[in-house]
């Protein structure tokens, strides 16, 4: 029996002031995300007596068809209960690893044997001897796998010594950000105001590379898909860090996230070539959530790309690149390309939320703030009529139209047409309280065919796999309501109390 290994699992910041356990294990422990023969402290306590195991198994010999079968019971010995906290330090370039573990070993396992005559007994011997056993991972390894997945660990400690609270753990704070600062805000919580930095770093700084390279590993934890990158290699592109500072004092600053960009040429891009920038990581520490630093990260990735004049971006010297630079030394080329567009690879469900949400309060910036050149959604005005009544508040938002939009706002269309559903949404929530049921159910159903019209497009293939109508409708209405529950998500509403 195993306990998911998350439970066991507590990271430790700023000298216990933060704690938080990870959100996924399974690039650590296997697709199971537990460690064999462990259980939580947090775990209810289970019986204290071991349980005892029925096996009924036909024994092979080689190829041979079964040549008998073998009864026997197995003592099941209780999960030992296990804790492992791991002391990060303030700038998470290094931590310490304390585990404490409780139980005790039974050796092997009892057995018992009925043979059926046959003389066979190869199945029983092997549980006897350990073989067949439930298998606890040795305690020294279960560190090891986790030494390989955090930042550099500089001790191990048994909790059965004594505690010796690290110094030089405690103090390892940062002096100052890496590359440029962007911003400094506060945020005020509980009475109690931070201020956070936010700053630029290029991967082609050894010692922003040094630093992110030990730091990358706790997206492990927190990312499903989270793999380590060399953002000093500038191979057909260059990487940036957006790092996310809490601030402590002049020369003292913490951890709390990074967004990493992959930055490349893309020379054929329509409707303009130019600089596309890739954010392929996103990690806020949890104790950091929902208190808007996401929404931070995706703005100030904006923001940049969205900088007047020219961006400067070093790439590896090939003679393919070669046609499209300004500059080369000593083997490097230095682009000076207009940032086109940012996109995401392969965003998590969350992100995405995050990043709709982000793109939508853009749109709604532009709608209030018209005579703002910055470069945000500004849709043509016949899209943001605002009367459900008027003809126009129910027209569909054509790639035609979005592909402009989305150019000079450098994201992607289909955000654009996104954006624009949720604010409709908005909009028809609001008018429709002190409707008639007849009203609300004619209006909701043109906003519905309204996004089922994009939704064709999206999923063309898809719906194009089924031979029937009813079959494609039905599809096509599975895909609609996943739509509907993520607008309602970013609004905060509850779709429900707008049904008809």
């Amino acid at each position: 029996m195993s306990s998911k290994a998350a439970r066991c699992i507590t990271l430790s910041l700023l000298d216990g002031e933060k704690q938080f356990h990870p959100e996924f294990t399974h690039q650590i422990f296997g697709p199971s995300e537990s460690i064999p023969g462990y259980r939580s402290y947090i775990d209810e306590d289970e019986s204290k007596t071991d349980k005892v195991k029925d096996v009924d198994k036909e024994v092979v010999d080689g190829d041979e068809k079964p040549t008998k079968r073998v009864k026997f019971n197995v003592v099941e010995e209780l999960p030992k209960k296990l804790e492992l906290v791991i002391r990060l330090s303030p700038s998470c370039s290094s931590c310490e690893v304390r585990y404490k573990c409780e139980g005790t070993d039974k050796g092997s396992d009892s057995v018992e044997v009925k043979d059926d005559g046959s003389g066979h007994s190869t199945e029983a011997s092997n549980l006897a001897s350990g073989k067949a056993a439930t298998g606890r991972m040795p305690i020294m390894e279960v560190i090891k796998k986790l030494k390989d997945s955090l930042p550099p660990v500089i001790r191990v400690v048994n909790d059965t010594e004594p505690l010796h609270i690290s110094t030089s753990i405690s103090e390892e704070y940062l002096s100052k950000p890496f590359g440029d600062v962007l911003e400094e805000y506060v945020v005020e919580k509980a009475g109690n105001k931070e201020t956070f930095v936010l700053s630029l770093a290029e991967g082609s700084d050894n010692a922003a590379s040094d630093y992110h390279t030990k730091i990358q590993n706790l997206s492990l934890f927190f990312i499903e898909t989270a793999e380590a990158v060399d953002i000093s290699c500038c191979n057909d592109g260059s990487w940036k860090v957006l790092y996310l500072f809490l601030k402590h004092g002049n020369e003292k600053y913490s951890f709390v996230g990074y967004i990493t960009l992959f930055c490349f040429n893309a020379p054929f891009k329509r409707p303009k070539s130019g600089i596309v920038l890739r954010v392929c990581q996103a990690l806020v520490l949890p104790p950091y959530q929902r208190h808007g630093h996401g929404r931070k990260l995706i703005q100030a990735v904006y923001q940049y790309a969205s900088k007047e004049g020219k961006q400067y971006f070093v790439i590896f010297c090939n003679e393919i690149f070669a046609l499209h630079t300004n500059s080369i030394s000593n083997g490097i080329i230095h682009f000076s390309e207009v940032v086109v567009e940012v996109n995401v690879e392969d965003p998590a469900p969350s992100f995405t939320s995050l990043r709709d949400k982000v793109d939508y309060e853009n749109l709604m910036y532009s709608i209030n703030n018209p005579t703002d050149e910055i470069g945000r959604i500004r849709l043509p005005q016949k899209y943001i009529d605002s009367c459900p009544d008027a003809k126009s508040f129910f027209l569909v938002l054509p790639d035609t139209e979005a592909v402009p939009v989305a150019v000079h706002a450098k994201i992607l269309p289909r955000q654009v047409q996104i954006a624009h559903e949720i604010y409709k949404l908005n909009i028809l929530s609001d008018w429709l309280v002190e409707k008639s049921d007849d009203e609300k159910a004619e209006k909701l159903k043109k906003f519905r065919l309204m996004v089922k019209q994009r939704l064709v497009k999206v999923y063309k293939e898809d719906l194009g796999a089924f031979d029937d109508k009813a079959s494609k409708q039905a599809k096509l209405q599975e895909f609609y309501l996943q739509v509907q529950s993520h607008y309602c998500e970013i609004l905060g509403q509850s779709w429900p109390a707008l049904v008809p």
